[in-house]
């Protein structure tokens, strides 16, 4: 092209401008955004897409160092409240920052982030849920939310109960990622002197319009938009999973869920991990297509049961497993929306037509 015809950087259109440096390195963005104010301004929504902070530190300077308006060009966020200087092996309550000042961190950068689409946590044990429910409430564009509890449960416990609460209070939420969520003592009684760690002093977390005061783990099935589920490191015998409330009346499993990736509790044994999983498996929704599972299913016993060969879309032979022409036993209940599947190692099952 000539130099006659050539069109300035500052005279092309907005959108060609996003378009090209969309296919550039960070860096050239960066580099770019220091040409003047109009290229600042067209580079401000790429350099604030997505945002990673951390450490504790990092997300301290960031409030610090940006201004709140920015924070509506944020799409993808991950924040960690892990402190830099803290050896995990090595501090007491007096070193290491406290529940509260933490949540006051995140929820000050979360109430501007009106735009977020995905949602990133990494705490170092509970949240504040008097501070961090009502921003939540706030963002309603996320569809992708994933929460890890960097601690030891038995140390600084992430009650389930927060953790459905802010999970029902992102209303497009599609995805969703639990690690290390505690149980509650207000809904595991059975764990009660049992070894497994339950978080107490729940309590004040308020009662959910759908819910009530039943915010338990199997309630996320009740999430109306929800197709990926993963959940780890996370004790999953709650009753409820079978499908029944306390008093009776059945729950309904009305998620479009297309994805299910279940671990396994450390606090129990391998036995109690499978019929655990077995009961989750026997009660996903019929939209269900595949799930990735840490543990291993138990195995019906009985004469009459035999695993039958089916054909695969590659016309490769595989081993199945025919729930319909197994008898029923407690440790494999019936799975009515997964009949078959692909034996293979790890325990990861691909649902057939």
């Amino acid at each position: 092209m000539s130099s006659a015809s050539a069109i300035h950087w500052s005279r092309l259109p907005h959108e060609i401008k996003l378009a090209v440096l969309d296919n550039l390195p960070l860096s050239d963005v960066w580099a770019c955004s220091r040409i003047d104010k109009i290229s600042y301004s067209v580079c401000l929504p790429i350099l604030f897409r997505t945002v990673r902070l951390p450490t504790l530190e990092a997300l301290l300077d960031f409030l610090k160092a940006v201004p709140s308006y920015r924070y509506t060009l944020i799409r993808d966020l991950f924040v960690c409240s892990k402190s830099q200087y803290i050896d995990l092996y090595d501090y007491d309550a007096f070193t290491r920052p406290s529940s509260p000042e933490a949540t006051a961190s995140i929820a000050t950068l979360l109430i501007d982030c009106t735009s977020l689409d995905s949602l990133s946590l990494s705490v170092c044990g509970s949240l504040a849920s008097e501070t961090i429910l009502p921003v939540f409430r706030e963002l309603g564009m996320v569809k992708k939310f994933r929460l890890e509890n960097l601690e030891q449960e038995d140390i600084r416990p992430f009650s389930e109960r927060l953790a459905v609460s802010l999970a029902f209070s992102l209303p497009a939420l599609e995805e969703l990622s639990l690690t290390r969520i505690t149980r509650s003592a207000r809904h595991a009684h059975e764990l009660h002197c049992s070894g497994v760690p339950i978080a107490q002093g729940d309590d004040d977390i308020p009662a959910h319009s759908l819910l009530g005061d039943e915010l338990r783990l199997p309630q996320l099935f009740r999430l109306p938009n929800l197709k990926r589920l993963r959940i780890r490191d996370t004790h999953l015998g709650d009753p409820l999973w079978a499908g029944f409330e306390g008093d009776g009346t059945q729950t309904v499993a009305c998620c479009p869920l297309e994805v299910i990736d279940l671990g396994s509790c450390a606090y129990i044994s391998p036995f109690a991990n499978e019929a655990h999983t077995a009961r989750i498996l026997a009660r996903v929704p019929s939209s269900i297509t595949s799930c990735a599972l840490s543990t291993s299913l138990p195995f019906p016993s009985g004469d009459a049961f035999t695993p039958t060969l089916t054909k695969t879309k590659d016309d490769e032979t595989n081993s199945t497993l025919d729930q319909s022409s197994s008898p029923s036993c407690p440790q494999l209940p019936s799975l009515p929306h997964l009949p078959r599947f692909v034996a293979c190692s790890h325990a990861l099952l691909r649902i057939l037509p």
